[in-house]
């Protein structure tokens, strides 16, 4: 009975039906930590999706409310403030002309742009931010959307803060490219994988035959 009994138990090599192969136990800590660092990125990019939403939505409604302030003359006394004195910063002394020949029309128009694309960002912020899908899906086509306006800019007005945030973009959707790409192909493998339908995998009496 006990030579019986030894020889009929399956060997944990034998578990699979392939004789001396060693049952794949699979790298739980390994997953886990690469889940780990996506939920860390994911934050991060939530994080600065949030921080530009907030920002862009601040200074669009203020410019839409206040389109006949003189911005040109307050930007420079906030420059002298600052000790930036115009006549030594090109960067300063440029926005300041440009401020300065803003008609209300096109103040009007740039607030409520900038407020509404804040808007947007803040949607993708907090989308990314509780892992929802459809935010990975909306930051990549908006923000690819704009990589040849980023472009533009920034050939015909060059600036480190412009290729820096340029750079951050192409970087976002890289990755949310990537990160899609990759669970879409881990979800195909599941599911050709997978044995047994949802009833024998559950074990519901319908299944099983049990009535």
């Amino acid at each position: 009975m006990d030579s019986a009994e030894k020889q009929s138990s399956p060997s944990p090599g034998q578990a699979d039906g392939h004789p001396g192969r060693p049952v794949s136990a699979g790298h739980p800590s390994s997953s886990a930590a690469s889940s780990g660092r996506s939920d860390l990125v994911l934050r991060l990019i939530a994080i600065e999706r949030l921080a530009r939403g907030v920002l862009l939505l601040v200074v669009g409604a203020v410019l839409a409310a206040h389109t006949h302030t003189n911005w040109s003359a307050r930007l420079r006394d906030w420059a002298n403030d600052l000790g930036l004195d115009p006549s030594h910063h090109v960067v300063v002394s440029r926005l300041i002309n440009r401020a300065a020949a803003l008609t209300p029309h096109q103040l009007l128009a740039i607030g409520l742009a900038g407020a509404g694309y804040g808007g947007l960002e803040l949607i993708e912020g907090v989308g990314l931010w509780r892992r929802r899908r459809w935010a990975e899906y909306l930051t990549v086509i908006a923000t690819a959307a704009f990589v040849p306006l980023d472009v533009w800019e920034l050939v015909h007005r060059p600036s480190l803060l412009k290729a820096g945030g340029l750079v951050v973009n192409l970087l976002v959707v890289a990755y949310l490219i990537v990160m899609i790409r990759r669970r879409a192909r881990g979800d195909g493998t599941d599911r050709v994988s997978s044995p047994v339908g949802p009833g024998l995998a559950s074990g519901s009496p319908e299944s099983s035959g049990v009535d």
